[in-house]
């Protein structure tokens, strides 16, 4: 090569050079920008999920994947999000792709076997939870929720083998402790699932479940002095809980003592109003007492004080009363005012069709029942 050759040659390639470091600065000086434009195409894709709006987070999903597909194909929360309108089977197709790209990524394992499982699919959930345990055998959860899938399957002492395993790794795992503790209750082996209950009380000092699963182990072997003795405990110990208060009550309700529960709900209320099931069973003990306009009363007051939550119960069972007492103009209008407080509850529309039909107002019915189809109800 002749000597201006070489020389242009070093020239072009120091231009080059240049020309890359350039680009490279660029891009450096341009990527909190380009970082904050995904960052709010990522929360659009997110957004427009929790709005159970298919539309919008497809067409965020794409132009997600425009700018950055390796993120539109991995991040998880993007992924759960296009599970959750109805995207499974795209979610799993993206999964499938990420992990062949990304091998060593765990948490893509996961969620390809939390998908299966979120759909009910017992035995393809369990084979991906093997290949998980496999990969990444320290991943914990794929011992306890590969339990659920092995449960479900009637596969008990495998999912036994599981939670034995995980709870090697972390003997205060709550998850894998009280899953142990279910899997007897599966086989309906109460004496066994109350000590696995009580050997979670004590790893778990501050968690009141335990507690209160121990105590209806106990009721389900007839138990019931031992049961209240534990609950009594509980309920001074865990006294921002107001479930040992709520398990208490139920043992003289589940026996027929109307007069001993509704006292047992009714100190439960006062104690913690933000209890649904005081208004709930306390009502119904009211009901079998005779005291039907006490329950009525009661059920409206909870239904008032839950109003602005997502607790669907008292206001359920307000209308359920009307209803149960044929009461067809009245329960009509209680399941409307359901459907106007909680829109996407489908009792409101199946059962508030009922009642209108009932009451003669045919067209009516049909309009709420029409609006119910939308939902599935």
């Amino acid at each position: 090569m002749r000597i201006g050759a070489i020389v242009e040659a070093f020239r072009d390639w120091r231009d080059r050079r240049a020309a890359f470091k350039e680009i490279r600065d660029q891009e450096a000086d341009m990527a909190p920008y380009r970082g904050f434009e995904i960052g709010i195409i990522l929360n659009r894709v997110k957004a427009a999920a929790f709005q159970d709006n298919h539309d919008a987070t497809i067409a965020a999903w794409h132009e997600l994947n425009a700018v950055a597909p390796e993120l539109a194909m991995t991040s998880t929360s993007v992924l759960r999000a296009l599970m959750h309108v109805g995207e499974a089977a795209f979610a799993d197709e993206l999964l499938v792709k990420a992990q062949q790209a990304y091998p060593t990524v765990g948490e893509l394992a996961q969620l390809y076997a939390e998908a299966a499982q979120r759909r009910g699919q017992w035995e393809e959930a369990n084979r991906r939870w093997e290949n998980v345990r496999k990969r990444f055998p320290e991943i914990r959860s794929s011992y306890t929720f590969g339990s659920i899938c092995l449960l479900e399957l009637g596969r008990f002492d495998e999912a036994e083998k599981a939670l034995e395993h995980g709870l090697r790794l972390a003997s205060d795992d709550s998850m894998a402790l009280f899953q142990y503790a279910r899997a007897a209750e599966k086989r309906e082996n109460w004496e066994q699932a109350y000590q696995r209950w009580l050997v979670a009380r004590e790893r778990l000092t501050e968690d009141v479940t335990p507690s209160v699963e121990a105590a209806r182990c106990l009721k389900h072997m007839g138990r019931d002095d031992e049961a209240i003795e534990l609950l009594e405990k509980a309920r001074w110990r865990y006294q921002s809980s107001f479930l040992p208060g709520q398990e208490l009550a139920r043992i003289p309700h589940d026996r027929g003592d109307w007069e001993a529960a509704w006292k047992q709900w009714d100190a439960l209320r006062v104690a913690y109003p933000r209890a649904p099931s005081a208004y709930v069973f306390g009502a119904e003990a009211l009901n079998n007492l005779g005291r039907h306009d006490e329950a009525d009363a009661l059920l409206l007051r909870g239904a008032d004080r839950f109003q602005e939550t997502e607790e669907t119960g008292p206001m359920f069972a307000y209308a359920v009363a009307a209803h149960n007492r044929r009461d067809w103009p009245e329960a009509a209008r209680r399941w409307a005012i359901m459907r106007d407080w909680y829109p996407t509850a489908r009792q409101g529309y199946k059962w508030g069709g009922d009642a209108l039909e009932f009451a003669g107002d045919l067209a009516g019915a049909e309009e709420v029942r029409e609006r119910g189809a939308l939902l599935g109800a």
